[in-house]
């Protein structure tokens, strides 16, 4: 396999208002055992006017953050944002940044109601390098197992590899973005004008099943979640919990549930290899398929309770008796 210096791939962080989140975040980076000294890094601080924390009256203290993140890394890029984006535009601005900056194949992204294992980001690319040369792999990351295997549970002779979900602390494949920005380009003007907290669902549901990607909520998480399973990629975890997922009060209020698998106490990422990886494929990807059949068999049922459902069944019952009467 060829070689990749990690040093090389660029890490984005996204951050608001909560100048005591950002500081666990930054120091569980700083005290990271890969030095990160000289790895590009770009940080996006959203912007407080327009915001929901404007809305409650909370002060605004976002300087407080930009402060925080150049005393942390004083060689990062920090964007403080004036005007209240949202989380999906950051973040998509936060890629930009990242992968347009640097000709490197990976970059990993935080956000910042998580606080990393002293470890994650040697994991991160321990986890980089097994994919690298497997070209479905476009997301890894080291814990946030599927929501899907709650409904669909891993066969208990799994082990070391699961698919993964969301954007709290994961990296991606360059390619992938390139291939994927434009399916998120239009969810992004499909939501633009309002907060990201009132966007239309509806709408997001209508773009892009236009576009070939279904999906039944409109968070950010979750349209890139489904554009990934379109286009036949897969995201990749190891189930070891290598972070913990504080959760906030705003944007970000949802801690990620613990998903049982028969190796979440075992597991351990560094101990895996490619060979491991290629052996588990057909195994992710059959689950993969097995998580899309359970989604659009939901989503049919969905479809058949809803108004235009029982529209189309009476339509299609009077042409029934229809045909009979004949």
């Amino acid at each position: 396999m060829q070689k990749h210096d990690p040093g090389t791939w660029p890490i984005g962080i996204r951050l608001f208002n909560r100048p005591e989140h950002a500081e666990r975040l930054l120091n569980s980076l700083k005290l990271q055992s890969t030095d990160l000294s000289a790895t590009p890094m770009f940080v996006r601080i959203d912007g407080y006017q327009g915001s929901l924390d404007q809305e409650a009256g909370r002060p605004d203290r976002t300087l407080e953050v930009f402060n925080l993140a150049k005393r942390y890394f004083p060689h990062a890029q920090v964007h403080r944002h004036e005007r209240n984006h949202g989380i999906a535009e950051v973040n998509f601005a936060l890629q930009n940044d990242t992968f347009s900056d640097s000709s490197a194949e990976w970059s990993l992204f935080f956000e910042e109601d998580i606080v990393l294992d002293e470890t994650y980001v040697e994991g991160l690319h321990h986890m980089i390098h097994l994919a690298h040369d497997i070209e479905e792999v476009v997301k890894v990351a080291i814990g946030q197992l599927n929501l899907g295997y709650i409904l669909v549970p891993a066969e208990k002779t799994r082990s070391q590899f699961y698919l993964g979900q969301g954007t709290k602390a994961f990296a991606e494949r360059r390619s992938f973005f390139f291939e994927r920005k434009h399916l998120t380009e239009i969810y992004l003007r499909t939501i633009a004008g309002r907060q990201y907290s009132d966007r239309d669902e509806s709408e997001v549901f209508a773009a892009l099943a236009e576009n070939g990607i279904f999906t039944i909520m409109g968070n950010n998480d979750v349209v890139h979640d489904r554009i990934t399973a379109a286009m036949r990629r897969l995201h990749i975890t190891s189930p070891e919990s290598l972070f913990t997922d504080v959760g906030v009060e705003g944007e970000t209020n949802f801690v990620h549930p613990e998903i049982a698998v028969s190796d979440l106490t075992t597991a351990n990422v560094f101990h895996t290899t490619q060979e491991d990886l290629r052996q588990a494929l057909p195994l992710l990807q059959a689950e993969a398929h097995a998580f899309e059949y359970r989604f659009f068999k939901d989503f049919w049922g969905g479809y058949m309770v809803s108004k235009s459902g029982r529209l189309a069944t009476n339509v299609l019952i009077k042409k029934l008796f229809g045909s009979l009467k004949k």
